[in-house]
């Protein structure tokens, strides 16, 4: 029986097989395949099983990825049996054992591995290492759903885990291997503290979505000395400047009385739709998340001609005791 791989096919794995895991998702990638191989290894050595298959098998178990994840323990086998190259190191009949391994492998198989081999790579790729299990869980959950925010993917993976993991869940351990044993009651117990599962997916999301999609993005909305009607802005008023902010609703079919500002303003139509009406029958409508400078010193009104509540965010440059707003009893 071989104990170790074989220099030349651990190179052939490691330049032409490894690799192909870079362009899987964040819970398959190459490192995932290496742990995999390496705790394999371990489990050969204490169940008498050749070191070689077993090798080959964890370096092929999820090669079907490229495909789909449904059918992937499938396809793994027959890349691996269309793998010519295997068969300087391997009879046929070890390339079928192998392949029976590398479909047995999924931790979703609802029967027993048929052989030990298939038992060591599926006890190996359990790596039921609590933070790698909650990682992996969240990286599927992001390319499940790529526009999704945190809740979206934390519901999901808390779903999975308690599907796959807890008590009752369908996942098994063939070997009962002393690590895997004591590393899923250490998981459970996670699983069971919903607030330090939580925590652990809040901090994989800020990690490796938020940092990442968060960017900050500026877009201009408007730049111009002009009111909407094309008048020339006035010149700031002298002395002590005053800010003021308000957001004003107006309800369907609601309107402002006649009015006109002696301070330059202007606002951003957060929702609806606005039509701003001038005394001498000029008027202008604005969308939602269009702004606007409004007329100075212009008798008008604002008008909502629409079916739902128009909510506008303004602003006044203005000066202490300042009026920023004229009422007029009537048209003028």
């Amino acid at each position: 029986m071989q104990t170790t791989p074989k220099m030349d096919l651990k190179q052939y794995i490691e330049q032409e097989i490894l690799p192909q895991y870079d362009a899987f998702d964040g819970g398959h990638k190459r490192d995932h395949a290496e742990a995999v191989i390496r705790e394999s290894l371990i489990l050969a050595r204490e169940h008498g099983a050749d070191e070689q298959m077993v090798y080959v098998i964890a370096a092929y178990h999820d090669l079907g990825l490229r495909f789909d994840r449904e059918t992937h323990h499938i396809r793994s086998g027959e890349i691996l049996m269309a793998d010519s190259k295997l068969r300087q190191w391997f009879t046929e009949e070890q390339l079928l054992t192998m392949r029976d391994a590398v479909e047995d492998h999924r931790a979703s198989g609802k029967n027993p591995p048929r052989t030990i081999y298939g038992a060591i790579v599926a006890e190996a790729d359990r790596q039921i290492i609590p933070e790698t299990v909650i990682a992996r869980t969240m990286a599927y959950s992001a390319k499940l759903y790529p526009n999704g925010d945190f809740e979206t993917l934390y519901t999901r993976s808390r779903e999975h885990l308690l599907e796959k993991y807890a008590e009752g869940g369908y996942m098994r351990l063939w070997l009962n291997s002393e690590r895997n044993v004591r590393s899923l009651e250490q998981l459970r117990a996670i699983i069971r503290n919903e607030p330090q599962l939580r925590s652990l997916c809040e901090k994989w999301y800020i990690t490796n979505i938020s940092d990442k999609t968060m960017a900050i993005q500026t877009i201009e909305l408007l730049r111009s000395s002009q009111t909407w009607d094309g008048a020339p802005l006035p010149d700031y008023p002298a002395g002590k400047p005053e800010l003021i902010v308000k957001r004003v609703t107006f309800p369907a079919g609601a309107k402002t009385e006649w009015h006109h500002h002696p301070v330059i303003n202007y606002g951003i139509i957060q929702q609806g739709e606005l039509t701003i009406v001038c005394a001498d029958g000029t008027e202008r409508t604005f969308h939602a998340g269009e702004a606007m400078i409004e007329v100075i010193g212009t008798v008008h009104r604002g008008e909502n001609r629409g079916s739902e509540p128009v909510i506008l965010d303004m602003f006044y440059a203005s000066s202490p005791g300042a009026e920023i707003t004229i009422s007029h009893a009537e048209r003028v």
